[in-house]
């Protein structure tokens, strides 16, 4: 027979826990076996379990009776109108002042061993318990002692059993009859509680110190058969961490985005981890958690005014309180213009004309102001402005610079260093030429920190308020077949022989230069082919219109507009022309007149061709011919019927002054009659001389089909 018992498979604390609860709960699979199991926790300090700090047995001992007689009327305790005998005390001392715990139990048995001496007829035992001192009782067993074993009541199904009230359980044993003797005599050798569970977690009261712990469970069946589990460890500690101290970075970061962040360790029972946060401008930009090292390296987006924190975590989920925060400034470039741009603010005086224009140092800007006013905002992210300069020359040396005299207007601040600057100069009057500006500036970096950063740029521009001379000339008609026509027009020339790349169209409704009668107008249109003398440009979305004007002139790179081309007339003609050939009839001999009737709504009909098609029975058709194109109304054609006599049929093609062609197409037929007779002479010329001899046949062909050959001979 196989007596050994499964070993339980324990749950939770796991092995190598670390854990902030001196009440840990502990928890284990529960273990299958036909006679039964009880379970025994074990708590120890030693992994040998020599002495056991915690102990929660399976059998729980109320009392040991010893043998006491409860068929004695000496022991009645029960009210004097009951005939019952109570034990005095009550077995439930152990219980109540040891076992204090937490948790669910799944079994609980109410169990009593006793003897009997005689031979009782009608003298019962009752077993039952009380969780209010007595007040109620629960289910109880009831029978008459005749023999000496153990009886046992099982109450798990009266309520659901938590070490919580298993603590104010009462076990009762009461002795019916017990003031009428009867000549035998019941002694209570123990009276004892059995309860299976396989999870226990102790109360505050028997809450572990920090340390570490082994723990196992015994488990043990009907038949006295045991095994123990695994043992396992864990460590209990309560006490957070200390409060870190922070090294740096902190002052002023120079041209490092990606710095070390480094913080004195702290020394913890269960081990330290560190969380990090850092700040923007004092807003969280990244938090960093889980961290073994005392140092960590962070990438930084940008310039600005970074702080940090850090604080210490145990292995065991303690925090410790975060540090004081350190503030850094990282500064990674020298002061500069927002995107790089130098402003020019022409026609300032002008409302109408004003205008703000801006240029990189890698281009170059033509203005057409000679007193524009330049502006610009400086800023500095970092640890700000300390100061700048502008400089005006006409050589890019800056061999003779004029300092320009700037009006200066502070936009941001950060604890008095300067983040930005708008910077204003109006120029005085310039020549016609080319200029160079340059910056300086200079950040607030110490020498002690390698600074300052320094930023000098240079911008280029010309001035030139001279506008082109010539006008651009049209390159084509007059009638468009398309609402998206194509113009074309002459380059032309600056001043100073460059070549202009910027047009304006201007395009209105019969001849009137106003907004309202205006459909068109775009000033940037830019000439991208070099060197072909044309540029071209295609509107969209025109409509059918036959009166519109157009205009188009050259602007510079300045901005200066040069003269307006000619006034050129155009209309817009998508419909195609319609024609048709007028009634043939019979016709008796060729050539005979055809006539087309043409027309078009729009820009004209400039052509009609004339098509035919011959057929002998006016069923079978041959191929359809051009028969010619004529360009002058009235439209007709003398026909020649190339095909003799027979069946035509015609149509004709008109094409208008916009090229758009005919598409739908009707037919006209006529029909050559054959003559009554045909009469021909071979040879059908010559000449005789006197004295000489001559024939000729003269051959005559009816309709018939009767044919007369006569041959004539002198």
């Amino acid at each position: 027979m196989d007596t050994r018992v499964l070993s339980p498979r324990l749950l939770s604390p796991a092995s190598g826990s670390y854990l902030n609860d001196n009440t840990p709960a502990f928890s284990w699979e529960r273990v299958e076996d036909p006679s039964g199991v009880y379970y025994e926790l074990q708590v120890s300090q030693e992994p040998t379990f020599t002495l056991n700090i915690l102990e929660v047995p399976a059998r729980l001992y109320a009392e040991n009776a010893g043998g006491e007689n409860v068929s004695s009327p000496e022991n009645a305790c029960g009210p004097p109108d009951e005939n019952y005998a109570f034990l005095t005390p009550p077995f439930t001392l152990w219980v109540e002042n040891f076992l204090k715990g937490e948790g669910r139990l799944e079994t609980v048995k109410l169990r009593v061993s006793y003897r009997v001496e005689g031979n009782p007829q009608d003298d019962n035992l009752v077993l039952t318990y009380s969780l209010n001192k007595g007040e109620n009782f629960g289910s109880s067993l009831r029978w008459i002692p005749q023999d000496n074993v153990e009886k046992e009541l099982d109450v798990t199904g009266d309520v659901e059993w938590w070490w919580e009230n298993l603590s104010k359980l009462r076990i009762y044993l009461l002795y019916e009859n017990c003031g009428d003797p009867d000549g035998f005599t019941v002694l209570v050798d123990s009276l004892y509680l059995v309860c299976i569970f396989t999870s226990f977690t102790p109360s505050a009261e028997n809450a572990l110190p920090d340390g570490t712990y082994y723990w196992r469970v015994v488990v043990k069946d009907g038949a006295r058969n045991e095994n123990t589990s695994e043992n396992r460890w864990f460590l209990i500690d309560t006490v957070p961490p200390g409060k870190p101290t922070l090294v740096g970075p902190s002052g002023v970061v120079k041209d490092d985005n990606c710095p070390s962040f480094e913080w004195l360790g702290i020394p913890d029972a269960s081990g330290t981890l560190y969380q990090l946060e850092v700040y923007l401008e004092n807003n969280l930009l990244e938090k960093r958690s889980g961290l073994v090292f005392s140092e960590a390296r962070i990438s930084l987006p940008k310039e600005g005014r970074y702080s940090w924190r850090v604080k210490a975590l145990d292995r065991a989920g303690n925090e410790g309180e975060w540090s004081d925060n350190l503030t850094f400034i990282l500064d990674l470039f020298p002061p500069t213009p927002e995107n790089g741009y130098l402003h020019f603010l022409l026609f300032e005086e002008d409302e109408n004309r004003r205008e703000d224009r801006y240029t990189l140092p890698s281009q170059v800007l033509y203005v057409n102001d000679n007193t524009p006013r330049l502006w610009l905002v400086l800023r500095d992210n970092g640890t700000g402005i300390l100061d700048f300069s502008l400089r005006l020359d006409n050589e890019n040396t800056f061999p003779h610079p004029t300092l320009l005299r700037t009006e200066d207007r502070y936009l941001e601040n950060r604890d008095g260093a300067h983040l930005a600057v708008k910077i204003e100069n109006l120029l005085p009057e310039l020549p016609e030429g080319t200029y160079w500006v340059e910056l300086q500036a200079r950040d607030n970096i110490p020498e002690t920190k390698g600074g300052p950063h320094t930023q000098i740029l240079t911008w280029c521009f010309v001035v030139d308020i001279t506008p082109p001379e010539n006008a651009p000339e049209w390159k084509e008609g007059s009638w468009y077949s398309t609402p998206t026509p194509t113009f074309r027009w002459t380059e032309i020339l600056d001043t100073g022989g460059d070549k202009v790349w910027r047009y304006e169209l201007w395009i209105v409704k019969d001849n009137v230069w106003d907004e309202g009668h205006t459909v068109y107008r775009n000033n940037s249109i830019y000439d991208n082919v070099v060197c072909d003398d044309t540029v071209s440009h295609t509107v969209t979305n025109l409509q059918d219109y036959g009166n519109y004007y157009r205009m188009v002139r050259g602007i510079d790179n300045a901005g200066n507009p040069g003269p307006w081309s000619e006034a050129r007339w155009f209309g817009i003609d998508t419909q195609p022309p319609i024609s048709y050939v007028k009634p043939v009839g019979i016709q008796t001999s060729s050539p005979f007149t055809v006539t087309v009737e043409a027309s078009d709504a729009g820009s004209g009909v400039v052509s009609v061709e004339l098509f035919y098609a011959w057929s002998s029975d006016n069923s079978s058709w041959g191929e359809e011919r051009s028969f010619g194109l004529d360009n002058t109304p009235p439209w007709s054609w003398s026909f020649t019927a190339p095909n003799g006599p027979g069946y035509y049929r015609f149509y004709s093609k008109a094409r208008d002054k916009a090229g758009n062609e005919q598409i739908q197409f009707s037919y006209a037929y006529g029909y050559l009659q054959a003559p009554d007779f045909s009469l021909s002479v071979d040879p059908s010329s010559g000449s005789v001389q006197r004295g000489e001899s001559t024939t000729a046949t003269v051959s005559v062909q009816f309709m018939g089909g009767y044919n007369q050959t006569v041959t004539l001979s002198s």
